[in-house]
């Protein structure tokens, strides 16, 4: 299982205006390890759901639902005994949905191409 949250905050330095974004997502991920001696090729799928909203603070903040999956291949370099350092390639498409303005429906939109991912794998055995 995997949780991606993220968050920002900006403040504009002229008139003191902020601005805030969040998203957090949660999904399922499958990673198969071909264990040789120095490194492990991977295969890996994942799939993800989750909410994203924007807005300046004490505004009705405007607010997407996403769904994402994707496809990879990569190698994780062992870092000690329960760290890899993981880089990968592959393929990546998401949809985002939110109601349009004035009742006018859901718009939806969908996006897709190369993905580019490194990061930290702790295993917890």
């Amino acid at each position: 299982l995997q949780l991606a949250l993220s968050g920002e905050l900006r403040k504009d330095i002229d008139d003191g205006d902020k601005y805030r974004e969040s998203m957090i997502g949660v999904g399922p991920f499958v990673r198969y390890y071909y264990p040789l001696d120095k490194f492990y090729p991977f295969a890996e799928a994942e799939a993800m759901f989750g909410s994203w909203k924007e807005g300046e603070p004490g505004d009705p903040y405007f607010k997407e639902g996403f769904f994402m999956f994707g496809i990879y291949v990569g190698a994780a370099y062992p870092m000690g005994d329960k760290v890899t350092f993981d880089a990968m390639i592959g393929y990546s498409r998401s949809r985002w949905s939110w109601e349009a303005y004035e009742g006018e429906g859901t718009e939806k939109q969908m996006d897709g191409g190369l993905a580019i991912k490194a990061g930290f794998t702790i295993y917890l055995r």
